[in-house]
């Protein structure tokens, strides 16, 4: 549960109360569309002030800058877990504007997968043995697996979402968190079980029967779809996804890469740029999409810059990026290098195997990004 606290302001200035109260309202209103929060009105106290969270916020005007400042503090303890501050030109005629900037970047900042909420609540979640998990506790351990993407993390997951499911079979959030890790199965190779893509479509589609206004359950069911080959129906759901929760930057990002992956880059673009925008603390897949754009279109400095900024050493996609980038660019030591820290966190790779196992799954609406990712290998020095 979190509660959202009146915005306070540091001004008798009646245009900026005016804002305060619009603020609080709205900051309240994007919380609660992620679906596994409780959030307690403005005016309202939370059901037990000595759990939960309170996010207190205060506005302040200094000559053309507005600031929001924002703490976020553990009711259990009294101990602020996240603080930031946001600043915006200030601009009498476009209010909407600055409320709506504000209210993505605190909204997403707090309670996406990536957030300072789940970061704090996950904490220690995956050393509890899983038949002691509530299915509280299972929704928090998809969100660790969400935040540092591994095969064992995913295998850990699983079975914590299976067993979370036979003691709240009607919880809604569970199935569409086990939809997506079914997806993995094929997506990522992570585990992999018979007839995954088939499981993740029913799993998916049971998350939206029990919450049709489940922003995650429709991002489930467009991910599932996507791997499945299915263009028209990826795109509904994602679009649904969007409508419900147009602040989770986590599910945007990821529409945002697979819209490219389909061959509409301009939307792809749209949203991948918002959720970086909404979220400032997003992680460095995020640029996924752009790279690959501009990897197409021939512009490798560009897309070297980008590339050089995911940093997810853990991640294969980071070093093979930089690798066929660098080849293109003629920086052969620099290939070679990203080539072998490739070859690390995939030992067996050869041209033939990762065209099958990754890049058919990711590319197959737009095989000419197939055979130029093919032609970057080889010349990095992949076999």
């Amino acid at each position: 549960r979190i509660a959202v606290s009146a915005v306070r302001v540091r001004s008798a200035e009646p245009m900026l109360q005016d804002l305060a109260a619009t603020l609080t309202e709205e900051i309240s209103s994007g919380l609660s569309r992620f679906s596994y929060l409780l959030v307690s009105a403005p005016d309202s106290e939370p059901a037990d002030v000595n759990t939960g969270y309170v996010l207190n916020s205060t506005l302040q005007k200094a000559g053309g800058t507005l600031r929001l400042s924002t703490q976020l503090i553990d009711q259990a303890d009294g101990q602020q877990v996240w603080g930031n501050s946001f600043e915006n030109a200030w601009d009498e005629t476009d209010l909407l504007g600055i409320q709506d900037d504000l209210t993505d970047r605190v909204v997403a900042s707090v309670a996406d997968p990536y957030g300072a909420l789940m970061r704090d609540l996950s904490q220690g979640v995956d050393l509890k043995a899983i038949e002691e998990m509530s299915p509280y506790d299972v929704v928090l351990r998809f969100f660790i697996f969400r935040q540092r993407v591994s095969e064992q993390d995913h295998l850990e997951t699983r079975k914590a979402l299976e067993h979370g499911i036979k003691i709240d079979p009607g919880n809604a959030h569970l199935w569409a968190a086990l939809a997506a890790v079914y997806t993995e199965e094929y997506k990522h190779d992570y585990n992999p079980r018979p007839d995954s893509l088939d499981r993740a479509l029913a799993t998916a589609h049971k998350a939206v029967s029990l919450r049709p206004d489940s922003a995650s359950a429709h991002f489930a069911l467009a991910e599932v779809h996507f791997f499945r080959q299915e263009v028209g129906p990826f795109r509904a759901a994602a679009e649904r996804a969007i409508a419900l929760n147009p602040r989770d930057s986590d599910a945007m990002a990821m529409i945002g890469i697979m819209t490219d992956y389909t061959g509409d880059w301009a939307r792809g673009r749209e949203l991948s740029a918002r959720a970086r925008a909404i979220n400032p603390n997003h992680p460095g897949w995020y640029l996924f999409g752009d790279i690959f754009e501009e990897y197409l279109l021939g512009n490798y400095s560009k897309a070297l810059t980008l590339a050089e900024r995911v940093n997810l050493p853990g991640y294969f996609v980071d070093p093979y990026c930089r690798s066929i980038i660098h080849a293109r660019l003629g920086n052969e030591d620099e290939a070679a290098k990203a080539l072998d820290e490739f070859l690390v966190l995939w030992p067996n790779a050869t041209l033939q195997n990762f065209r099958e196992e990754h890049l058919v799954k990711w590319f197959y609406a737009i095989p000419k990004s197939i055979e130029q990712v093919m032609v970057g290998l080889q010349m990095a020095g992949l076999e």
